[in-house]
């Protein structure tokens, strides 16, 4: 029997893996719950059962509710005083039977309480003993029949007899090399597809282990470990020109990675991220059937508390406008669905009027952002952080440098960032590199994306892989896929090929039922919603804040002048740089505080040195955008005269402007794009370049100077 670790579940990892074990143990016709607001997640059942044996079996309504407790103390007892009190609080909630209370929910015939709590078997004062008297007595209260605990021992007893259910859920309860323990189930073609997966992770962390500060002014010598100066970064669900004000509103700013590290704590396949709302309701309603009284008033309870307002009558109603009762059988796959939606949240309402699911599957995200706001570089650390997580639970084969590496990592992780719920397997995928593989074959024998993965991991490991070896692999574990610069791959560069072949491998991956979280990185400017936002959810980079700003540009000071002595002059320098207004608009992203960092050391203090600052600052940027191999690349460095004049024009704008205004703030891409417009695209057509571009032309200038 192997060792589970139920503390590596996240709350919500954990209710699913409650839900899925009811289906089996208790029956099929268990019906799941959504969030109530304590985070609880419930599944209710009726009927006669053979549980808990054929000899003695339950009939009548029941409930199954999970109590999580994210970390364990290390005392037994305390533990279980954790979970006494977690069940006095939820027992509060339950009317006696017979009550006629409108404010409490129905009690159920029969209770399970799922913990990843330990209980010590210990006679009188262990934790089984004490809980056990606790519910008898809730029992006498309440009029239960019967009751049942699964505390952890139960629960990894029922995945010794759940093998299915124990795979997979292994990135998640697996206590050691969740890779050999997985792989050795699934029995692969290749008999070392364990250590080719295992030296292939070693290798990407190994390469993805240092920023990239050339483009921001550094010379390669200068090699600094990313998990050194990684700061999270701050994102919203719409655009801001500056930095807002954190916490506050309905477009909140969070941590990117910590968000991200959330989503994927859960299983997101497709049965779980189109699961029925409430189950699958439709078997309540076939002919001559009813929903159980106790479902039913467990809906209704939950709809109150997400303060929708149904009462009996009016789901009765809504039930007859749902079914068709002259059929046999319903689906309400059209109507009820979780999504990522879920009760009292955006599109619930939509839910409620029948029309369908609402808003975007939860584990899919877009990502936009400006030039050097960090898209590449998040989606970079969050794969660094899940290849740690792998390979720092494996006893053997992990080589010294990458020893090392995890040590840093670990070192950022439980700060900013945190430990990862779940040892996804990460891949980071470079769409143009995706787009270029793709150019090299017939448009009509494309080949997919599973074999761009493969291509590349054989090559990596130097060992062949098979497609079918992957697709089991896809299949049984869960992953984690970057698909990063969608802006750098232009239409005229096979963008529509890429998209199909991403799109392709989607229907792929759900028809194998994978559990796969996605981040897609862009520049808004270039584009075309191309992730459907039906399907994903859409985050946006958010200006960096003075102490964000500050955060970083100190961490990448230290590292750079640990054992130098001008590490605090530095310091001050990049301080007043980062309260000087005229410079402060040069540190909203992380590009911009590396490049001001690198300047505060050459250039000197801001602002007396303001025109070598902004010179500077201006070479650097126009050299990375020369360098990134794209389409406007070859603009750039062959009209460098051309838009050196339309910049020394702006800015000469800008400040006529700004001493007009009396020192408000101008924005530079609105002065551009109007100055563009009233001379009807004069400095555009120096350029030569001529519609239908003129348009784009404008939006890549405005968005890169």
């Amino acid at each position: 029997m192997p060792d589970y670790n139920l503390f590596g579940l996240s709350p919500r990892s954990f209710e699913q893996l409650i839900q899925a074990l009811s289906a089996k143990i208790i029956g099929p016709d268990v019906v799941i719950f959504g969030d109530g607001p304590d985070g609880a997640r419930e599944a209710t059942f009726s009927g006669k059962l053979n549980y808990p044996s054929t000899q003695a079996p339950w009939d009548g309504d029941g409930i199954v509710q999970a109590k999580f407790l994210q970390r364990s103390s290390g005392n037994l007892k305390q533990d279980a005083g954790w979970l006494l009190k977690q069940l006095a609080e939820e027992m509060k909630k339950f009317s006696r039977r017979g009550s006629k209370s409108k404010k409490k929910r129905a009690v159920p015939e029969y209770y399970i309480m799922a913990t990843n709590v330990t209980l010590s078997p210990k006679a009188e004062s262990g934790g089984k003993d004490r809980v056990d008297v606790a519910l008898r007595q809730y029992q006498r209260n309440l009029g239960w029949k019967a009751y049942d605990v699964w505390d952890s021992d139960k629960i990894s007893r029922l995945l010794d007899g759940q093998r299915d259910i124990a795979t997979t859920y292994a990135a998640w309860i697996t206590a050691g090399d969740v890779l050999e323990a997985v792989i050795s189930a699934l029995k692969p073609k290749r008999s070392d597809f364990h250590d080719v997966m295992f030296t292939f992770l070693q290798k990407e962390l190994l390469a993805a282990q240092y920023a990239n500060l050339r483009q921001a002014g550094h010379t390669d010598q200068e090699r600094v470990a990313l998990s050194r100066v990684f700061v999270d970064l701050p994102v919203s669900e719409r655009q801001w020109l500056d930095p807002p004000e954190e916490g506050k509103g309905a477009h909140a700013v969070s941590n990117f990675v910590a968000h991200l590290l959330r989503e994927g704590s859960c299983r997101l396949s497709e049965t779980e991220s189109g699961r029925l709302l409430y189950g699958d309701l439709s078997r309540y309603f076939v002919k001559g059937s009813a929903f159980s009284a106790l479902s039913k008033r467990y809906f209704v309870d939950r709809l109150s508390e997400s303060k929708v307002e149904l009462s009996t009558v009016e789901f009765e109603k809504l039930a007859a406008g749902l079914f068709d009762e002259e059929k046999e059988s319903h689906n309400l796959s059209k109507h009820l669905f979780i999504g990522s939606a879920g009760i009292g949240k955006p599109g619930f309402s939509t839910w409620i009027s029948g029309i369908g699911a609402g808003g975007p599957r939860s584990g899919r995200i877009v990502l936009l952002g400006g030039p050097g706001q960090g898209k590449t570089t998040v989606g970079q650390f969050a794969c660094q952080v899940y290849r740690a997580s792998i390979l720092k639970a494996a006893e053997r084969g992990v080589v010294r440098e990458v020893r090392e590496a995890l040590r840093l990592i670990r070192q950022q992780c439980g700060q900013s960032v945190p430990v990862p719920s779940g040892r996804r397997y990460p891949l980071h995928i470079d769409l143009k590199a995706l787009a270029a593989f793709l150019s090299r074959h017939d448009v009509n024998n494309a080949p997919s994306l599973l074999e761009f993965i493969r291509v590349r991991i054989s090559q990596r490991v130097c060992a062949e892989v098979s497609n079918e070896d992957l697709k089991l692999w896809l299949k049984e574990y869960p992953w984690f896929i970057v698909f990063d610069g969608l802006d750098e791959v232009p239409a005229t560069g096979n963008r529509e090929g890429t998209m199909q072949c991403i799109n392709e491998f989607m229907v792929d991956a759900d028809a194998l039922d994978a559990d796969i979280l996605i981040l897609a990185t862009c520049r808004p400017q270039s584009y075309a919603k191309e992730f459907d936002e039906k399907h994903y959810r859409h985050l946006w980079l958010v200006p960096l804040s003075e102490a964000r700003a500050l955060d970083y540009g100190n961490r990448l000071l230290t590292v750079r002048h640990a054992a130098g002595t001008d590490l605090e002059t530095y310091k001050t320098r990049l301080a007043t740089a980062a309260k000087t207004p005229a410079t402060a608009r040069l540190m909203r992203s992380p590009l911009q505080v590396t490049i001001m960092a690198a300047l505060v050391e050459r250039v000197g203090l801001p602002p007396e040195q303001r025109w070598s600052l902004f010179s500077e600052y201006y070479r650097v940027i126009y050299d990375r955008e020369t360098e990134r191999g794209t389409k406007w690349s070859v603009a750039l460095r062959d009209y460098r005269t051309d838009v050196d004049l339309i910049h020394r024009h702006i800015g000469f704008l800008v400040h006529k402007q700004s001493e007009a205004a009396a020192g408000v703030e101008t924005s530079l891409a609105r002065i551009f794009h109007s100055r563009i417009e009233q001379r009807s695209g004069e400095s555009v057509r120096r350029l030569e370049i001529t519609e239908p571009n003129e348009n784009a032309t404008h939006r890549f200038l405005c968005h890169r100077l």
